[in-house]
């Protein structure tokens, strides 16, 4: 015969049990479906953020293309009325073409094979991307040059691919704020006046980067001058400067008592 009592807490023993696992099972069910929900939640998230950046994209794109200006600038054959839009109907000065620029855009400069072209004095560019390069999708014969008058930035990038400067009759670039200058393929001719410097009374860095450019004295300079700025970062490849000279004596360079440069780094001995 069964004890009452022994009856009752089997009884009991089975209650719980049973009662337990349905709490699990119902728990299971419960983390299954938060687990679903994330991932679901997950996958969705994942479906807006790429649309979210192809948004950004498409916006970034849209911002730039609006902010890019391709202008042609031809010295002997072009007129500062037409709309430079073209070599056909290229601006005949620099200048014009500043005109058109976008405040903070960036303004592509293309200039025919052989001009010379000039600032035409002091001159005032509100971009702050600023690139000169040949018209010329070919080979080029001779390359542009610019010669004279000077180009003052607030700040930003100066770009010259297969462009020859010459700083013979003074300064052709000038700073207000930091600047990051690339020359591609050029000749430059230095005067007593840097190429590239900054304003005297706002000191800036400039980060220089070089590649096949070479340096020669204009006639009669007796201090020439590359570039000249408070602190600055100088990269050279396939660069040549005079036979008798280095690179430090076309930069502005401060050294300590040791005399290691302290106001500039490069890949180059300065």
């Amino acid at each position: 015969m069964s004890d009452p009592d022994l009856d009752l807490i089997q009884q009991t023993h089975d209650a719980h049990a049973a009662l337990m696992a349905r709490i699990n099972g119902f728990l299971d069910q419960v983390d299954g479906d938060v687990a679903t929900a994330i991932a679901l939640a997950q996958t969705q998230l994942g479906i807006r953020q790429a649309a979210y950046d192809a948004l950004a994209a498409d916006l970034a794109g849209i911002v730039d293309g609006r902010l890019y200006q391709r202008i042609f600038v031809d010295p002997t054959n072009g007129n500062d009325a037409n709309d430079g839009l073209s070599l056909a109907n290229a601006l005949q000065t620099i200048p014009a073409a500043y005109a058109k620029a976008i405040d903070g855009g960036h303004l592509d400069i293309r200039l025919p094979d052989s001009a010379v072209a000039s600032f035409v004095g002091a001159q005032n560019c509100v971009s702050n991307r600023l690139t000169f390069s040949s018209s010329n999708t070919g080979t080029i014969t001779t390359r542009p040059k610019i010669t004279g008058g000077q180009t003052n930035m607030r700040f930003g990038s100066i770009e010259l691919t297969g462009i020859d400067l010459d700083g013979s009759t003074g300064q052709l670039f000038k700073s207000y704020g930091s600047m990051d200058i690339k020359t591609l393929f050029c000749d430059v001719v230095v005067g007593n006046a840097p190429i590239f410097g900054e304003h005297s009374s706002e000191p800036n860095h400039i980060q220089l980067n070089c590649t096949h450019t070479h340096l020669t004295d204009a006639a009669g300079a007796t201090s020439p001058k590359f570039m000249d700025a408070n602190t600055w970062a100088f990269t050279g490849t396939s660069v040549s400067v005079p036979s008798g000279k280095t690179w430090a004596d076309y930069l502005y360079v401060v050294r300590d008592a040791a005399g290691v440069p302290i106001n500039g780094l490069s890949n180059l001995a300065i």
